[in-house]
């Protein structure tokens, strides 16, 4: 028996009437809700009225699956289920984070198992079950799961399973659709669905496919080929990026990449990556196939809806446009769309291309609050922001020294969520003394998570917006499930670049829509909308259950526009409006005197 909390059973009747009459169901619901299992719940109602023969739950990534797991074990512990991730999770000989198109499987001897692997995953859970799995001699996990869609009631796959084309159409994810309930999870990342299909390629990406060619085809005929068609790759990168802006997508027209290389260097460079390809297979020792990975660029380059930009790091191929790849969606029967920080209705229609009915609920509005509002204290700077115009010393000196007053006023960890990698890093140089945490490209969350998990220290984690801490993260305690961050910081607002991306994105988008009967602007879809939803993200990371509280720190004045205000659902009586010097007045004589005797030796 469930014990429902008080909106929760609301919330699911609603969806299975709204589901019922062929609405889509859209769910916008705090983190700790209970999103999973109302989602669940409607699905399994709709289930036993014979309207559907299973659940298919659609993760962004794999962590987040556990989430299915647990609740199924724990509320409908009849109920089977399976998971759907990549060969590059499920393989047993993949040993260096190989693509899946790089493992041929028509050459392995391992065949599936369902029954044993339907009771891994009941005995032991998810990501166990297929570590068991992997060491059995004869058994191939990737199949097993993969068979067993038909045969449970509930099926968690990750979003390319779903919106990837190529990868739908090789697993037949179609013949779900017509009798599956649907539920996208954290489904404000459908917004950046376009990332499936990116391409890059980088120096480092080159220099690792020469590096590789020599370890395994430098005896062979088509080494000195493969060389000259690389080298000639180089130069026309370094070219290209060497004008570019760091972090600033530049778009590039594709003849300019494409005709550096010959037909008979393209063929060289496959050539050669099949033949890597083939000894990792004999050696059954699959890594990253970087020769292949450069051809698969190339490949890209042909595909009509994806546009090349460079920064000064890397080319990449993206979709400007989100739209063809969500258009899946419009075709599912039962669809359930859920996050604590969906979009408004009118951009899940116009920008997404939803065509159905949308039944939207916000839970904490209508049902809520889920948490209590005496919980959450919000204060917002009326003396800085993060424009481009004003992105010097003397802006980073002022939100270093903001920063530093946070911390030491903090209970628990801070963390602080910047526009870009190079305000986190420009901010960072004025704060070393501090225990600090900053997030840059090659920053790996279990370690992070290792670190304040220290509990005789206090953090101060300086991230980035659309990275890999400000996001669908969990700063918790393993053993009590309470928040370990206390204060959030939102260093400026995370407008997107203005370049020539988003410039196309909004172009195309608007050109699809038409401008008439539609409320949304060129800058709502290029700028407000995305940045409102990474500051909820940002946000959404401190507090986790009803004991959690936090201080939520707005450093930049624009927040106190209205359109912020009321997207935030914020009024005046509700927030505290500061400047650097009233917190420094507000500091006690002796810590004031330590925090000016820090600065002028830091700055």
């Amino acid at each position: 028996m469930v014990n429902y909390r008080p909106w929760q059973l609301p919330v699911i009747q609603r969806g299975v009437k709204s589901l019922s009459e062929g609405s889509v169901y859209a769910i916008q619901s705090p983190t700790g809700s209970g999103k999973t299992l109302m989602a669940l719940d409607i699905a399994f109602r709709l289930m036993q009225e014979g309207k559907a023969r299973r659940v298919v739950a659609v993760e962004r990534t794999r962590n987040q699956m556990l989430s299915y797991s647990r609740d199924l074990h724990k509320f409908f512990p009849n109920k089977t289920y399976t998971v759907l991730i990549s060969k590059t999770d499920t393989c047993p000989y993949v040993v260096g984070g190989a693509d899946p198109e790089d493992i041929d499987c028509k050459v392995c001897s391992r065949s599936p198992n369902y029954d044993l692997t339907l009771a891994q995953l009941r005995s032991h859970g998810t990501f166990e079950a297929i570590d068991i799995l992997k060491k059995m001699q004869n058994i191939c996990p990737y199949y097993s799961l993969r068979g067993l869609m038909y045969r449970v009631d509930l099926v968690v796959l990750t979003y390319p399973y779903l919106f990837s084309p190529i990868t739908r159409r090789a697993v037949k994810i179609h013949k779900l659709i017509p009798d599956s309930i649907f539920i996208v999870d954290e489904a404000h990342n459908l917004d950046k669905i376009g990332e499936l299909l990116e391409r890059t390629l980088t120096i480092r990406k080159i220099r690792l496919a020469k590096a590789q060619a020599e370890k395994y085809i430098k005896d062979t005929y088509m080494y000195k080929a493969l060389i000259r068609a690389l080298g000639k790759l180089e130069v026309k990168v370094k070219e290209i990026t060497s004008k570019c802006e760091e972090e600033k997508l530049t778009h590039i027209p594709k003849k300019e990449i494409f005709d550096v290389l010959e037909i008979q260097d393209i063929a060289a460079i496959y050539d050669c990556g099949m033949a890597i390809r083939s000894i990792m297979q004999n050696l059954k020792k699959y890594h990253v196939n970087w020769v292949l990975s450069i051809y698969r660029f190339y490949e890209a380059l042909n595909e009509p809806s994806l546009e090349l930009f460079a920064t000064s790091d890397e080319l990449v191929l993206k979709l400007t446009d989100p739209a063809p790849l969500l258009d899946i969606l419009n075709h599912i029967p039962y669809l359930v769309l859920m996050s604590g920080t969906l979009p408004p209705r009118e951009y899940m229609e116009k920008v997404w291309g939803l065509k159905k009915p949308i039944d939207y609920v916000d839970v904490d509005k209508e049902y809520g609050p889920v948490f209590p509002e005496e919980n959450k204290k919000w204060i917002i700077a009326e003396d800085v922001d993060t424009r481009y115009a004003n992105r010097k010393l003397e802006t980073w000196l002022k939100y270093s020294s903001y920063l530093r007053r946070i911390y030491f006023k903090a209970e628990r960890n801070v963390l602080a969520v910047t526009p870009s990698y190079k305000v986190a890093h420009e901010i960072s140089l004025h704060l070393r003394d501090l225990p600090l945490i900053v997030e840059d490209k090659k920053t790996r969350l279990d370690i992070v998570q290792e670190k304040i998990y220290m509990k005789n220290t206090k953090w101060l984690i300086i991230a980035v917006a659309q990275g890999k801490l400000a996001e669908g993260v969990e700063f918790t305690d393993p053993e009590t499930g309470e928040s370990l961050l206390s204060d959030i910081v939102l260093v400026g607002i995370p407008y997107p670049q203005p370049d020539d991306y988003h410039k196309m994105r909004s172009a195309r988008i608007l050109q699809r829509i038409g401008e008439l009967n539609c409320e949304l602007n060129e800058f709502d879809i290029t700028m407000h909308v995305p940045a409102l939803i990474t500051v909820k993200q940002a946000l959404g990371r401190a507090i986790r259950s009803r004991r959690d509280k936090a201080t939520f720190w707005l450093l930049d004045k624009r927040y106190l526009r209205h359109n912020w205000l009321e997207d935030l659902d914020l009024t005046r009586d509700k927030i505290k409006i500061l400047t650097l010097e009233n917190i420094l007045l507000e500091t006690s004589f002796g810590e004031n005197k330590a925090l000016r005797a820090l600065e002028t030796s830091t700055n």
